[in-house]
């Protein structure tokens, strides 16, 4: 199974990308600064807003993800490691994003390094793809 977007995020994220493209055209410093703030708001603040309450599966995701927390603080866990599939249908070699907060702070109290070996039974070696944390936090 692949979870896709809905129509209304689908539109939204559009919509983002056409302002990215106007954005690199504009020479104007306010109208630049004033589009750049625009994306921000709707990349940061709307989108996460529209595809929670329109898609399933990002509520679902929101729900579980809050539910693993609230058990890891049950369960006294300094961190929670959560893997969530995108995507039940993969090649030799599935892809799979790292969200690390402590990536940039490797040698201090309370980093960590987070890698993957295989996937399933099968032994398939992983690509693992560290997600740039300007795009997460």
């Amino acid at each position: 199974m692949i979870y896709y977007d809905s129509l209304e995020v689908e539109r939204l994220k559009s919509l983002i990308d056409n302002k990215r493209t106007y954005l690199s055209k504009i020479q104007n410093k306010t109208s630049y600064q004033h589009t750049e703030k625009e994306i921000l708001f709707l990349t940061n603040d709307i989108l996460p807003i529209v595809a929670g309450n329109t898609m399933i599966s990002h509520n679902d995701f929101a729900k579980y993800a809050i539910r693993s927390y609230n058990a890891a603080i049950d369960y006294k866990c300094n961190g929670l490691l959560m893997y969530v599939p995108i995507s039940d249908q993969y090649e030799e070699r599935p892809v799979v994003g790292i969200v690390n907060s402590r990536e940039l702070v490797r040698f201090e109290y309370g980093a960590i390094e987070v890698c993957i070996d295989n996937m399933d039974g099968f032994g398939y070696p992983v690509t693992p793809i560290n997600l740039p944390l300007n795009c997460v936090l």
